[in-house]
This record gives structure tokens, sequence and C-alpha cells, in this order.
């Protein structure tokens, strides 16, 4: 009675394979026909953690995401610089006059 049973339960496995295997051979396709330039194709970037050599987090976001992450990175640090980047005579300037 346990071997009708074993082998029942391994024929399932067996005709069972093929359906599992479709579903990551259809997000293959899908993933593949995406152009990678599409503002809403999805990225993952590995991110450094500060302090570590070896350790990285994972970021993933649509390319419109990265996008608009980078302009306001870019915004950010200008602003931190004071706009222009020149020295204006403020605290910390030494080569201004």
């Amino acid at each position: 009675m346990f071997i009708k049973e074993l082998l029942a339960a391994s024929a399932l496995l067996i005709l069972a394979q093929p359906v599992l295997s479709a579903a990551p051979a259809e997000k293959q396709a899908k993933q593949a026909k995406q152009d990678k330039r599409d503002p809403d194709a999805i990225r993952c970037k590995r991110i450094p953690v500060t302090g570590s050599l070896a350790q990285f987090t994972r970021e993933c976001h649509s390319n419109a995401e990265w996008d608009r992450i980078a302009v306001e990175s870019k915004r950010n640090a200008s602003e931190m610089i004071g706009g222009s980047g020149a020295c204006t005579g403020g605290p910390g300037c030494s080569g201004g006059n």
C-alpha cells in the first residue's frame, strides 16, 4: 500500500514539473521583451554600505525613479556647495579675496 502511494506521489511530481517550470519561463520572456531603457523597467543596483568594504544593500526602482533620484541628488549637492561652487568669502572660504 505504501509503495502505491509513493509511486502516485512521484508520478504527480513528474507530471507537475512542466507546469512548475512554465511560470519562470514566462517571466524571463516578459523581461527579455521589455526594453532596458523603458521608464517602467525595473533595475536593481547594489549600494555599498557605509563603513563596510564588502557589505551591500540592493535597491530596485524603475528607470524613471532612478532618474528622479539622480536629479534630486545633483540638486542637493549643488545646494550644499552654494549653487555655483565659487567661494563667496563666507566662513570656510580661504581664497575668496
